[in-house]
């Protein structure tokens, strides 16, 4: 426990270095771009990459960089290309994914298993329950209707998301240890 609180607090004291605003900026804009390359079936279920520069940023900058980055990534794609009514619950799944990612993967070793459970968390708190639940109160529809259909999208992507995350932070660890040294 006191290590995830030291994390945050370095998380948070992070907000003051310029490379970390500015790569937290660049991350925003690439998860803004990513967000526009999704495939929606219908308005309750998305499948796309919008997780990545999310996770990215909990990996380099823990929790709080990240739930702010990912906050105005949702804020700024729906400034730039609504799809329905603004919703603030959309914007809090964005911050607790950051919070998650950044509780999970910042200052840790890169496992597959930590990438997993990362985005397990994500897929099970953030994906199933909280966006299916702003789902049917924007809607109009049963949870029971909305659930179902989601559960199994999450449940089948979960391995390859969680895959691609792990491949993607071993890279990005590799990128950041050489721009690090300079």
């Amino acid at each position: 426990m006191k290590t995830t609180l030291e994390n945050v607090r370095l998380s948070y004291q992070g907000l003051k270095d310029l490379r970390t605003l500015t790569t937290t900026a660049l991350l925003v804009a690439l998860g803004v771009i990513l967000g526009f390359f999704t495939i929606a079936p219908n308005e309750m279920l998305k499948i796309g990459l919008g997780f990545v520069a999310t996770s990215v940023m909990g990996f380099l900058f823990g929790p709080i960089p990240a739930l702010l980055g990912a906050s105005a990534v949702d804020i700024i794609s729906y400034l730039i290309r609504p799809t329905g009514p603004y919703f603030f619950g959309f914007t809090l799944d964005k911050a607790l994914s950051g919070i998650i990612y950044g509780l999970l993967l910042y200052r840790k070793p890169i496992r597959l298993w930590r990438a997993f459970a990362a985005k397990g968390l994500v897929s099970l708190i953030v994906n199933c329950m909280l966006a299916t639940y702003w789902l049917s109160i924007l809607y109009g529809k049963s949870i029971s209707v909305l659930l179902p259909a989601r559960v199994i999208k999450n449940a089948i992507a979960l391995p390859f998301e969680a895959a691609a995350l792990w491949l993607l932070l071993l890279g990005v660890q590799k990128a950041w240890a050489r721009v690090s040294r300079r």
